[in-house]
């Protein structure tokens, strides 16, 4: 597809999460994966936190493997076999973020990783075999304090009635850095409600073909809440989905906004 972002496979599955894990991330810093959509990995402090893990083709093919119209054409980085995370936030219950397939498959997180869903997001947790146990159920404005992280779900205004409880999260990690992201919103002024708070870093979706943040009202949103850096998201995976990263960084020159944009290249790690 024309202007599409390239891509060649530099690792396989397992390696990639293993230099991951083996990263050594400066003192004082934390680092962020981009996996296409809306899945990141993170790690500051030793430990890791996956976002949104949309790690197959369930959107396009289900179980049966064959292509359908919303198949990704960004290939899975990471299988959900080889993912190894400390902690999984999911923004909904949508396929393409709380991902059953995915789930059902986390062979290394199933029994030991913790969990924090919307409650709407909780039955696709259970129903794929994640232990009641590991899950942490999590409403909009509240705060959950993992380890020495602090995790609160921010604000959404939900796109369809199919889950009318999304959530974003913004994440206060050790050294004090805090990442955003947005998780699928309609845009609102509420939104705004954060600003005047700390974002070191903001993930922001543009996807406005599926009644979320278009690339100009994400311009006007991070204008609003002024984060030091912010990345583009949940544009590159499906074809039907598929817009520039650029269309973005121009709206945002157009509200003349004054973050940093940045677009993160995959398998490389964005520091903040």
């Amino acid at each position: 597809m024309e202007g599409r972002r390239e891509f060649a496979r530099k690792w396989s599955s397992a390696e990639y999460m293993k230099r991951i894990r083996e990263w050594e991330v400066p003192p004082g810093k934390a680092a962020l994966w981009h996996m296409g959509q809306n899945s990141f990995l993170l790690k500051s402090g030793g430990r890791v936190m996956a976002v949104d893990p949309y790690l197959t083709d369930y959107c396009g093919s289900g179980r049966t493997g064959a292509p359908g119209e919303a198949s990704r054409y960004l290939p899975v980085m990471i299988e959900p076999e080889d993912l190894d995370a400390d902690l999984i936030l999911i923004t909904h219950s949508h396929d393409d973020h709380a991902d059953p397939f995915t789930l059902e498959r986390l062979e290394k997180c199933r029994n030991r990783s913790r969990f924090i869903v919307p409650w709407q997001t909780r039955p696709v947790l259970a129903e794929a075999g994640i232990p009641e146990e590991r899950i942490g159920i999590i409403h909009p404005g509240e705060k959950i304090r993992w380890e020495n992280w602090d995790i609160e779900a921010t604000f959404c205004l939900p796109t369809d009635g199919t889950d009318l409880n999304h959530v974003g999260f913004l994440v206060t990690l050790d050294g004090g850095q805090v990442f955003y992201n947005t998780g699928d919103t309609a845009y609102t002024d509420l939104l705004e409600y954060l600003a005047g708070r700390r974002i070191d870093l903001m993930a922001v979706i543009i996807n406005g073909g599926y009644r979320n943040l278009s690339h100009f009202e994400a311009a006007r949103l991070v204008k609003a809440l002024k984060p030091v850096r912010v990345c583009p998201c949940h544009h590159d995976v499906m074809p039907r989905n598929w817009q520039p990263a650029e269309v973005f960084r121009h709206s945002l020159r157009v509200v003349k906004g004054e973050s940093e944009f940045y677009e993160i290249p995959y398998y490389e790690a964005c520091l903040f």
